[in-house]
Protein backbone atom coordinates (compact mmCIF):
# COMPACT_ATOMS: atom_id res chain seq x y z
CA UNK A 1 0.00 0.00 0.00
CA UNK A 2 1.91 3.48 -0.96
CA UNK A 3 -0.25 7.10 -0.51
CA UNK A 4 1.42 10.37 -2.31
CA UNK A 5 0.19 13.36 -0.03
CA UNK A 6 -1.34 15.64 -2.02
CA UNK A 7 1.09 18.99 -2.25
CA UNK A 8 -0.44 21.99 -0.57
CA UNK A 9 1.01 25.43 0.92
CA UNK A 10 1.64 25.14 4.59
CA UNK A 11 1.86 27.92 6.93
CA UNK A 12 4.89 26.90 9.76
CA UNK A 13 3.60 26.62 13.37
CA UNK A 14 3.85 28.86 16.53
CA UNK A 15 6.22 27.23 18.61
CA UNK A 16 4.76 24.73 21.09
CA UNK A 17 5.82 24.56 24.69
CA UNK A 18 9.38 24.61 25.23
CA UNK A 19 9.62 21.28 26.59
CA UNK A 20 8.10 19.50 23.93
CA UNK A 21 10.64 17.07 22.65
CA UNK A 22 13.27 18.92 21.53
CA UNK A 23 16.82 17.52 21.23
CA UNK A 24 19.45 18.73 22.61
CA UNK A 25 21.24 21.18 20.44
CA UNK A 26 24.58 19.02 20.39
CA UNK A 27 23.00 16.15 19.27
CA UNK A 28 20.04 17.15 16.50
CA UNK A 29 21.39 17.01 13.23
CA UNK A 30 21.77 20.70 11.98
CA UNK A 31 20.07 20.35 8.66
CA UNK A 32 17.70 17.12 7.99
CA UNK A 33 19.52 15.45 5.63
CA UNK A 34 17.94 12.51 3.19
CA UNK A 35 19.29 9.26 4.76
CA UNK A 36 17.15 5.66 6.05
CA UNK A 37 17.01 4.11 9.72
CA UNK A 38 16.74 1.18 9.59
CA UNK A 39 14.83 -1.12 12.56
CA UNK A 40 14.71 -4.90 12.15
CA UNK A 41 12.14 -6.56 14.31
CA UNK A 42 11.09 -10.42 14.39
CA UNK A 43 7.13 -9.91 13.91
CA UNK A 44 4.91 -9.07 11.06
CA UNK A 45 1.68 -6.46 10.76
CA UNK A 46 -0.75 -6.08 8.66
CA UNK A 47 -1.81 -2.67 9.76
CA UNK A 48 0.10 0.52 11.84
CA UNK A 49 -3.82 1.37 13.62
CA UNK A 50 -3.90 3.79 16.56
CA UNK A 51 -6.66 2.37 18.13
CA UNK A 52 -4.82 -1.39 17.38
CA UNK A 53 -1.66 -0.14 18.82
CA UNK A 54 -0.88 -2.99 21.13
CA UNK A 55 -2.09 -5.45 18.70
CA UNK A 56 -0.36 -4.03 15.29
CA UNK A 57 2.69 -5.19 16.89
CA UNK A 58 4.88 -2.48 15.80
CA UNK A 59 4.75 -0.78 19.26
CA UNK A 60 4.61 2.60 20.90
CA UNK A 61 7.20 3.96 19.16
CA UNK A 62 6.18 3.99 15.62
CA UNK A 63 2.80 5.08 17.11
CA UNK A 64 4.52 7.81 18.57
CA UNK A 65 6.14 9.19 15.31
CA UNK A 66 3.43 8.61 13.55
CA UNK A 67 0.55 10.37 15.61
CA UNK A 68 0.13 13.69 16.50
CA UNK A 69 -2.06 13.63 19.72
CA UNK A 70 -3.57 16.56 22.19
CA UNK A 71 -0.67 16.02 24.39
CA UNK A 72 2.31 14.13 24.38
CA UNK A 73 5.74 13.42 25.76
CA UNK A 74 9.42 14.92 24.56
CA UNK A 75 11.36 12.94 22.75
CA UNK A 76 13.60 12.80 25.96
CA UNK A 77 15.32 9.85 27.85
CA UNK A 78 15.07 9.27 31.82
CA UNK A 79 12.77 11.89 33.88
CA UNK A 80 12.16 14.83 31.09
CA UNK A 81 11.09 12.37 28.91
CA UNK A 82 8.04 11.45 31.47
CA UNK A 83 6.86 14.86 31.27
CA UNK A 84 3.51 15.56 29.61
CA UNK A 85 3.41 18.79 27.77
CA UNK A 86 0.85 20.03 24.88
CA UNK A 87 0.89 19.04 21.39
CA UNK A 88 -1.83 19.69 19.41
CA UNK A 89 -4.12 21.30 22.22
CA UNK A 90 -2.90 24.87 22.49
CA UNK A 91 -2.07 24.43 26.75
CA UNK A 92 -3.89 23.24 29.73
CA UNK A 93 -8.13 22.16 29.54
CA UNK A 94 -10.70 24.54 30.83
CA UNK A 95 -11.62 22.56 33.73
CA UNK A 96 -15.12 22.73 34.87
CA UNK A 97 -15.97 23.51 38.79
CA UNK A 98 -17.43 20.23 39.42
CA UNK A 99 -14.10 18.62 37.50
CA UNK A 100 -16.82 16.51 35.02
CA UNK A 101 -16.21 18.30 32.31
CA UNK A 102 -12.94 19.48 30.04
CA UNK A 103 -12.47 21.65 27.31
CA UNK A 104 -9.89 22.03 24.70
CA UNK A 105 -8.46 24.31 22.38
CA UNK A 106 -6.60 22.77 19.34
CA UNK A 107 -4.00 24.67 17.96
CA UNK A 108 -3.51 25.88 14.16
CA UNK A 109 -1.14 24.37 11.84
CA UNK A 110 -0.97 20.88 12.36
CA UNK A 111 -1.62 18.46 8.70
CA UNK A 112 -2.12 15.12 8.55
CA UNK A 113 0.04 13.60 5.25
CA UNK A 114 -2.32 13.87 2.83
CA UNK A 115 -2.15 17.85 3.74
CA UNK A 116 -5.79 18.09 5.49
CA UNK A 117 -5.80 20.05 8.47
CA UNK A 118 -6.41 18.19 12.11
CA UNK A 119 -9.51 20.16 13.75
CA UNK A 120 -11.00 19.21 16.81
CA UNK A 121 -13.43 16.96 15.13
CA UNK A 122 -10.58 14.29 14.29
CA UNK A 123 -9.86 13.89 18.19
CA UNK A 124 -13.80 12.90 18.69
CA UNK A 125 -13.57 10.79 15.72
CA UNK A 126 -10.74 8.79 17.44
CA UNK A 127 -12.60 8.74 20.79
CA UNK A 128 -15.59 7.65 18.95
CA UNK A 129 -13.97 5.18 16.52
CA UNK A 130 -12.40 3.46 19.59
CA UNK A 131 -15.65 2.56 21.52
CA UNK A 132 -17.28 1.41 18.50
CA UNK A 133 -17.71 -2.43 19.15
CA UNK A 134 -16.71 -3.41 16.24
CA UNK A 135 -13.05 -2.27 16.08
CA UNK A 136 -12.45 -3.94 19.47
CA UNK A 137 -10.38 -1.49 20.94
CA UNK A 138 -8.11 -1.72 24.18
CA UNK A 139 -8.82 1.65 24.82
CA UNK A 140 -12.33 0.81 26.15
CA UNK A 141 -10.81 1.08 29.47
CA UNK A 142 -9.72 4.43 29.24
CA UNK A 143 -12.96 5.34 28.17
CA UNK A 144 -15.96 4.04 30.59
CA UNK A 145 -15.75 7.19 32.36
CA UNK A 146 -16.95 8.91 29.41
CA UNK A 147 -20.49 10.11 29.43
CA UNK A 148 -22.37 8.00 26.51
CA UNK A 149 -19.39 5.63 26.10
CA UNK A 150 -21.48 3.03 27.19
CA UNK A 151 -24.35 3.13 24.88
CA UNK A 152 -22.03 2.87 22.12
CA UNK A 153 -20.25 0.00 23.68
CA UNK A 154 -23.31 -1.51 23.56
CA UNK A 155 -24.19 -1.04 20.74
CA UNK A 156 -27.13 1.97 21.22
CA UNK A 157 -25.83 4.75 19.99
CA UNK A 158 -23.04 6.00 17.41
CA UNK A 159 -21.40 8.53 19.34
CA UNK A 160 -20.24 9.31 22.59
CA UNK A 161 -23.23 12.00 24.00
CA UNK A 162 -20.13 13.37 26.18
CA UNK A 163 -17.90 14.32 23.45
CA UNK A 164 -18.34 17.07 20.90
CA UNK A 165 -17.30 19.52 19.11
CA UNK A 166 -17.70 23.66 19.85
CA UNK A 167 -17.00 26.55 17.90
CA UNK A 168 -13.32 28.05 17.95
CA UNK A 169 -12.09 24.24 17.12
CA UNK A 170 -12.60 23.29 20.62
CA UNK A 171 -13.10 19.73 21.59
CA UNK A 172 -15.43 19.01 24.89
CA UNK A 173 -15.24 15.98 27.04
CA UNK A 174 -17.82 15.51 29.99
CA UNK A 175 -17.09 12.78 32.72
CA UNK A 176 -19.17 10.93 34.92
CA UNK A 177 -16.77 11.85 37.39
CA UNK A 178 -14.02 13.77 38.09
CA UNK A 179 -10.56 12.44 37.09
CA UNK A 180 -7.79 14.90 36.48
CA UNK A 181 -5.44 11.94 34.52
CA UNK A 182 -7.85 12.92 31.73
CA UNK A 183 -4.80 14.79 29.86
CA UNK A 184 -2.44 11.52 30.19
CA UNK A 185 -4.70 9.17 29.17
CA UNK A 186 -5.60 11.31 25.96
CA UNK A 187 -1.93 11.03 25.56
CA UNK A 188 -1.33 7.62 24.49
CA UNK A 189 -1.78 6.51 20.70
CA UNK A 190 -5.03 5.77 20.86
CA UNK A 191 -6.23 8.96 21.15
CA UNK A 192 -4.01 10.03 17.71
CA UNK A 193 -5.80 12.47 15.48
CA UNK A 194 -7.22 10.63 12.70
CA UNK A 195 -9.62 11.52 9.51
CA UNK A 196 -13.12 11.59 10.35
CA UNK A 197 -14.27 9.22 8.38
CA UNK A 198 -11.81 6.54 8.96
CA UNK A 199 -12.96 3.39 8.23
CA UNK A 200 -13.88 0.96 11.80
CA UNK A 201 -12.55 -2.77 11.04
CA UNK A 202 -10.94 -5.16 13.77
CA UNK A 203 -8.04 -6.13 11.78
CA UNK A 204 -6.81 -2.66 11.42
CA UNK A 205 -6.23 0.07 8.62
CA UNK A 206 -3.62 2.46 8.33
CA UNK A 207 -4.81 6.06 8.31
CA UNK A 208 -3.58 9.20 7.31
CA UNK A 209 -1.83 10.86 10.53
CA UNK A 210 -0.54 14.43 11.38
CA UNK A 211 2.82 13.21 13.64
CA UNK A 212 6.78 14.06 11.94
CA UNK A 213 6.02 10.96 10.27
CA UNK A 214 3.71 9.06 8.01
CA UNK A 215 3.22 5.44 7.14
CA UNK A 216 4.02 5.27 3.35
CA UNK A 217 4.27 1.85 2.54
CA UNK A 218 3.01 -1.40 4.59
CA UNK A 219 3.46 -4.83 3.09
CA UNK A 220 4.46 -8.41 4.66
CA UNK A 221 8.52 -7.48 4.86
CA UNK A 222 8.15 -4.25 5.77
CA UNK A 223 6.54 -0.96 6.85
CA UNK A 224 8.22 2.69 5.66
CA UNK A 225 7.44 5.98 7.42
CA UNK A 226 8.57 9.05 5.36
CA UNK A 227 8.65 12.51 7.06
CA UNK A 228 5.29 14.06 6.64
CA UNK A 229 5.59 16.70 4.31
CA UNK A 230 3.43 19.01 6.12
CA UNK A 231 4.74 18.74 9.50
CA UNK A 232 5.88 22.02 11.00
CA UNK A 233 6.24 21.42 14.67
CA UNK A 234 9.23 21.01 16.33
CA UNK A 235 9.54 17.24 17.10
CA UNK A 236 12.99 16.36 15.74
CA UNK A 237 12.89 14.44 12.30
CA UNK A 238 16.37 13.34 11.55
CA UNK A 239 16.06 9.98 9.72
CA UNK A 240 14.39 11.24 6.22
CA UNK A 241 13.02 7.77 6.19
CA UNK A 242 12.59 4.73 8.57
CA UNK A 243 12.06 1.04 7.28
CA UNK A 244 11.09 -1.89 9.74
CA UNK A 245 12.37 -5.20 8.51
CA UNK A 246 9.51 -7.44 9.51
CA UNK A 247 9.57 -10.86 10.22
CA UNK A 248 13.53 -10.68 10.90
CA UNK A 249 15.21 -14.07 12.19
CA UNK A 250 15.10 -12.92 16.01
CA UNK A 251 18.53 -15.15 16.57
CA UNK A 252 20.16 -12.79 13.73
CA UNK A 253 18.96 -9.49 14.66
CA UNK A 254 22.13 -8.86 16.82
CA UNK A 255 25.03 -9.83 13.89
CA UNK A 256 22.98 -7.77 11.53
CA UNK A 257 23.48 -4.41 14.26
CA UNK A 258 26.84 -5.49 14.76
CA UNK A 259 27.60 -5.77 10.69
CA UNK A 260 25.78 -2.81 10.30
CA UNK A 261 23.29 -4.07 7.80
CA UNK A 262 20.44 -2.50 9.94
CA UNK A 263 20.67 -0.13 12.43
CA UNK A 264 18.54 -1.11 15.46
CA UNK A 265 17.29 -2.56 18.13
CA UNK A 266 19.31 -4.96 19.96
CA UNK A 267 21.76 -5.93 22.85
CA UNK A 268 22.38 -8.57 25.49
CA UNK A 269 24.85 -8.17 28.46
CA UNK A 270 27.65 -9.59 25.61
CA UNK A 271 27.22 -6.69 23.26
CA UNK A 272 26.83 -4.55 25.89
CA UNK A 273 30.45 -5.30 26.95
CA UNK A 274 31.72 -5.27 23.76
CA UNK A 275 30.14 -2.12 22.01
CA UNK A 276 29.49 0.11 25.13
CA UNK A 277 29.33 3.30 23.25
CA UNK A 278 26.59 1.88 21.01
CA UNK A 279 24.95 0.23 23.96
CA UNK A 280 22.61 2.89 24.85
CA UNK A 281 20.11 2.39 28.25
CA UNK A 282 17.74 4.09 30.10
CA UNK A 283 15.08 3.67 32.65
CA UNK A 284 11.54 2.73 31.59
CA UNK A 285 8.42 3.00 33.61
CA UNK A 286 8.23 -0.38 35.18
CA UNK A 287 8.36 -1.69 39.10
CA UNK A 288 9.01 -5.33 40.04
CA UNK A 289 7.52 -5.61 43.43
CA UNK A 290 6.88 -8.74 45.71
CA UNK A 291 3.47 -8.12 47.32
CA UNK A 292 3.10 -8.79 51.41
CA UNK A 293 -0.50 -10.57 51.67
CA UNK A 294 -2.52 -8.33 54.51
CA UNK A 295 -5.35 -10.30 53.99
CA UNK A 296 -3.49 -13.10 56.07
CA UNK A 297 -2.31 -13.12 59.80
CA UNK A 298 1.77 -13.31 59.33
CA UNK A 299 1.29 -9.63 57.67
CA UNK A 300 -2.13 -8.58 59.07
CA UNK A 301 -1.47 -5.36 60.89
CA UNK A 302 2.45 -6.23 61.74
CA UNK A 303 3.97 -3.33 59.92
CA UNK A 304 7.14 -4.11 62.05
CA UNK A 305 7.50 -7.38 59.70
CA UNK A 306 6.81 -6.14 56.40
CA UNK A 307 9.41 -3.40 56.98
CA UNK A 308 11.91 -6.65 58.02
CA UNK A 309 11.26 -7.90 54.69
CA UNK A 310 12.19 -5.05 53.00
CA UNK A 311 15.56 -4.83 55.06
CA UNK A 312 16.37 -8.47 54.44
CA UNK A 313 15.51 -8.06 50.63
CA UNK A 314 18.62 -8.98 47.89
CA UNK A 315 17.28 -6.40 45.42
CA UNK A 316 20.47 -7.19 43.21
CA UNK A 317 19.96 -11.01 43.39
CA UNK A 318 16.41 -10.64 42.45
CA UNK A 319 17.05 -8.17 39.77
CA UNK A 320 19.63 -9.69 38.14
CA UNK A 321 17.20 -12.65 37.50
CA UNK A 322 14.70 -11.27 36.12
CA UNK A 323 14.35 -11.86 32.26
CA UNK A 324 15.83 -10.21 29.81
CA UNK A 325 18.25 -7.82 29.20
CA UNK A 326 19.01 -4.97 31.09
CA UNK A 327 18.55 -6.53 34.40
CA UNK A 328 16.51 -3.54 36.97
CA UNK A 329 17.92 -1.04 38.32
CA UNK A 330 17.54 -1.72 42.16
CA UNK A 331 14.61 0.26 43.87
CA UNK A 332 12.91 0.98 47.14
CA UNK A 333 9.92 2.67 45.96
CA UNK A 334 7.04 2.29 44.09
CA UNK A 335 6.78 4.41 41.48
CA UNK A 336 9.97 4.99 38.91
CA UNK A 337 12.37 7.23 39.01
CA UNK A 338 10.64 8.34 35.42
CA UNK A 339 7.24 9.13 36.56
CA UNK A 340 6.16 12.86 37.61
CA UNK A 341 6.24 13.39 41.09
CA UNK A 342 8.86 10.91 42.14
CA UNK A 343 11.26 11.71 44.77
CA UNK A 344 13.93 9.33 45.98
CA UNK A 345 13.41 8.59 49.82
CA UNK A 346 16.15 6.04 50.40
CA UNK A 347 14.05 4.39 52.13
CA UNK A 348 15.82 0.96 52.42
CA UNK A 349 18.85 -0.59 51.73
CA UNK A 350 19.73 -0.79 47.56
CA UNK A 351 22.81 -2.64 47.31
CA UNK A 352 23.03 -5.47 50.39
CA UNK A 353 20.46 -6.47 52.97
CA UNK A 354 20.65 -4.67 56.31
CA UNK A 355 20.01 -8.21 58.58
CA UNK A 356 20.96 -6.30 61.84
CA UNK A 357 17.88 -3.66 60.99
CA UNK A 358 15.28 -6.55 59.61
CA UNK A 359 16.36 -9.03 62.51
CA UNK A 360 15.69 -6.26 65.23
CA UNK A 361 12.40 -5.46 63.71
CA UNK A 362 11.47 -9.03 63.14
CA UNK A 363 12.13 -9.89 66.98
CA UNK A 364 9.01 -10.36 68.52
CA UNK A 365 6.52 -10.13 65.47
CA UNK A 366 7.71 -13.61 63.49
CA UNK A 367 4.09 -14.89 65.00
CA UNK A 368 3.91 -18.83 63.23
CA UNK A 369 7.34 -18.16 61.43
CA UNK A 370 6.56 -19.46 57.99
CA UNK A 371 5.20 -17.73 55.05
CA UNK A 372 3.48 -19.43 51.49
CA UNK A 373 5.18 -17.86 48.55
CA UNK A 374 3.77 -17.97 44.99
CA UNK A 375 5.85 -17.70 42.27
CA UNK A 376 3.98 -17.11 38.98
CA UNK A 377 5.20 -19.88 36.44
CA UNK A 378 7.84 -22.33 36.31
CA UNK A 379 10.51 -20.44 34.41
CA UNK A 380 14.18 -20.68 35.34
CA UNK A 381 14.27 -16.70 36.22
CA UNK A 382 10.83 -17.20 38.55
CA UNK A 383 12.18 -20.38 40.24
CA UNK A 384 15.37 -18.07 40.80
CA UNK A 385 13.83 -14.89 42.16
CA UNK A 386 11.43 -17.36 44.59
CA UNK A 387 14.58 -19.05 46.42
CA UNK A 388 16.16 -15.75 46.78
CA UNK A 389 13.42 -14.31 49.04
CA UNK A 390 13.60 -18.15 50.64
CA UNK A 391 16.98 -17.62 51.75
CA UNK A 392 16.83 -14.22 52.21
CA UNK A 393 14.19 -14.62 54.85
CA UNK A 394 15.81 -17.31 56.08
CA UNK A 395 18.50 -15.10 57.62
CA UNK A 396 15.78 -13.55 59.81
CA UNK A 397 13.67 -16.58 61.02
CA UNK A 398 11.10 -16.28 58.35
CA UNK A 399 10.80 -20.04 56.66
CA UNK A 400 9.35 -19.96 53.42
CA UNK A 401 7.34 -22.44 51.66
CA UNK A 402 7.40 -22.01 47.92
CA UNK A 403 4.26 -23.11 45.44
CA UNK A 404 4.27 -22.07 41.76
CA UNK A 405 0.83 -20.39 41.73
CA UNK A 406 -1.87 -23.24 40.84
CA UNK A 407 -3.58 -20.63 38.77
CA UNK A 408 -2.43 -17.78 36.17
CA UNK A 409 -4.57 -15.34 38.20
CA UNK A 410 -4.76 -16.88 41.35
CA UNK A 411 -3.53 -14.26 43.54
CA UNK A 412 -5.79 -11.58 42.53
CA UNK A 413 -8.63 -13.81 44.03
CA UNK A 414 -9.39 -13.47 47.59
CA UNK A 415 -8.70 -15.77 49.92
CA UNK A 416 -5.99 -17.42 47.94
CA UNK A 417 -3.32 -18.97 50.66
CA UNK A 418 -0.45 -17.37 49.81
CA UNK A 419 1.91 -14.75 51.89
CA UNK A 420 4.02 -13.53 49.81
CA UNK A 421 3.55 -13.45 45.24
CA UNK A 422 6.36 -11.72 42.84
CA UNK A 423 4.32 -9.33 41.64
CA UNK A 424 2.52 -6.16 43.47
CA UNK A 425 2.96 -2.57 41.06
CA UNK A 426 0.92 -2.50 38.27
CA UNK A 427 2.65 -1.54 35.17
CA UNK A 428 1.17 1.77 33.96
CA UNK A 429 -0.42 2.33 30.52
CA UNK A 430 0.19 5.93 30.72
CA UNK A 431 2.17 8.62 32.99
CA UNK A 432 0.33 9.36 36.15
CA UNK A 433 1.24 8.24 39.50
CA UNK A 434 -2.04 7.12 39.83
CA UNK A 435 -2.19 4.50 37.48
CA UNK A 436 0.57 3.13 39.48
CA UNK A 437 -0.54 3.54 42.92
CA UNK A 438 -4.21 3.32 43.46
CA UNK A 439 -4.42 -0.28 41.36
CA UNK A 440 -1.89 -1.53 43.51
CA UNK A 441 -2.84 -0.09 46.75
CA UNK A 442 -5.59 1.40 47.27
CA UNK A 443 -7.99 -0.50 49.67
CA UNK A 444 -11.02 0.81 48.00
CA UNK A 445 -10.44 -1.31 44.41
CA UNK A 446 -10.32 -4.67 46.30
CA UNK A 447 -12.87 -7.16 45.85
CA UNK A 448 -13.47 -11.24 45.47
CA UNK A 449 -11.61 -11.84 42.07
CA UNK A 450 -10.18 -9.55 39.17
CA UNK A 451 -7.85 -7.89 42.04
CA UNK A 452 -5.04 -5.25 40.71
CA UNK A 453 -4.31 -4.90 44.27
CA UNK A 454 -3.35 -8.10 45.56
CA UNK A 455 -1.12 -6.75 48.58
CA UNK A 456 -4.99 -6.50 50.04
CA UNK A 457 -3.47 -3.51 51.55
CA UNK A 458 -6.54 -1.44 53.04
CA UNK A 459 -5.27 1.09 55.49
CA UNK A 460 -8.04 3.94 55.85
CA UNK A 461 -5.25 6.46 56.44
CA UNK A 462 -3.59 5.83 53.00
CA UNK A 463 -6.87 5.26 51.25
CA UNK A 464 -8.13 9.00 52.61
CA UNK A 465 -4.67 10.01 51.02
CA UNK A 466 -5.17 8.14 47.55
CA UNK A 467 -8.75 9.54 47.39
CA UNK A 468 -7.47 13.45 48.40
CA UNK A 469 -4.56 12.56 45.83
CA UNK A 470 -6.45 11.46 42.75
CA UNK A 471 -8.45 15.09 43.19
CA UNK A 472 -5.81 17.28 42.35
CA UNK A 473 -4.36 18.91 39.33
CA UNK A 474 -0.59 19.47 37.84
CA UNK A 475 2.49 19.94 39.73
CA UNK A 476 0.08 19.37 43.19
CA UNK A 477 -1.19 16.09 42.36
CA UNK A 478 2.56 14.96 41.60
CA UNK A 479 3.90 16.36 44.98
CA UNK A 480 0.97 14.62 46.71
CA UNK A 481 1.44 11.06 45.12
CA UNK A 482 5.34 11.62 45.24
CA UNK A 483 5.08 12.38 49.26
CA UNK A 484 2.42 9.31 49.34
CA UNK A 485 4.70 6.87 47.55
CA UNK A 486 7.66 7.69 50.38
CA UNK A 487 5.05 7.61 53.07
CA UNK A 488 3.63 4.09 51.65
CA UNK A 489 6.87 2.51 51.36
CA UNK A 490 8.15 3.52 55.06
CA UNK A 491 4.93 3.32 56.66
CA UNK A 492 2.67 1.15 55.22
CA UNK A 493 5.14 -1.27 53.43
CA UNK A 494 2.34 -3.47 51.99
CA UNK A 495 4.91 -4.62 49.03
CA UNK A 496 8.62 -4.91 48.52
CA UNK A 497 9.88 -2.74 45.29
CA UNK A 498 13.19 -4.11 44.33
CA UNK A 499 13.55 -3.17 40.36
CA UNK A 500 12.98 -0.41 38.40
CA UNK A 501 12.94 -1.65 34.33
CA UNK A 502 15.51 -0.19 32.03
CA UNK A 503 15.79 -0.13 28.27
CA UNK A 504 18.65 -0.82 26.10
CA UNK A 505 19.49 -1.12 22.82
CA UNK A 506 22.17 -1.50 20.09
CA UNK A 507 22.49 0.66 17.47
CA UNK A 508 24.83 -0.02 14.42
CA UNK A 509 28.26 2.16 14.04
CA UNK A 510 27.12 4.81 12.26
CA UNK A 511 24.25 6.22 14.66
CA UNK A 512 25.09 8.89 17.17
CA UNK A 513 22.77 9.94 19.58
CA UNK A 514 19.54 8.14 20.52
CA UNK A 515 17.21 9.03 23.23
CA UNK A 516 15.09 6.20 24.82
CA UNK A 517 11.91 7.56 25.77
CA UNK A 518 10.18 5.54 29.25
CA UNK A 519 6.87 5.26 27.75
CA UNK A 520 7.49 4.55 24.08
CA UNK A 521 11.04 3.32 23.76
CA UNK A 522 13.42 4.66 21.02
CA UNK A 523 12.25 8.30 19.39
CA UNK A 524 12.42 7.63 15.92
CA UNK A 525 13.08 10.69 14.98
CA UNK A 526 15.82 11.54 17.26
CA UNK A 527 18.32 9.07 16.27
CA UNK A 528 20.71 10.66 14.59
CA UNK A 529 24.53 9.77 12.39
CA UNK A 530 27.60 10.75 13.49
CA UNK A 531 29.19 13.22 12.75
CA UNK A 532 32.07 13.06 10.10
Amino acid sequence: MKRTPRRTVVFSLTALTAGLGLMVAAQAEAKPRNWTFRVAVAFSVNAVDPALFFAGGIGPNVASAICANLYDYPDESGPPGGRLVPEVAKGPPRVSRDGRTYTFAVRRGFRFDNGAPVRAANFAAAINRDLDPREQSAAVPFLRDFVGATKVLNGQAKRASGVSVLPGDRLRIKLTAPDPDLTARLATPYFCSIPVKTKVDKNGVTPHTAGPYYVDHIDSNQVVLLRNPYYHGRRPRNPSRIVYELSHDLNSIKLDVERGTVDCCAGDEASAKQYPKRFHLAIGTTVACLALNNDRPLFKGNLRLRRAVNYAIDRPSLDEHLPGYPPARPTDQYLPPTMPGFRDGKIYPLSKPNLAKARALARGHLRSGRAIMYYRNPSATAVARARIVQYDLARIGLTVELRQSPRPDSSATRGEPFDIVDIGCIFPSYMDPAAILDPSFDGRVIQQTGNTNVAYFNDRTFNRRFAAAARLRGRARYRAYGKLDIDLARNGAPAVAYGASRQGELVSQRIGCVQLNPLNGISLGAVCRKRR
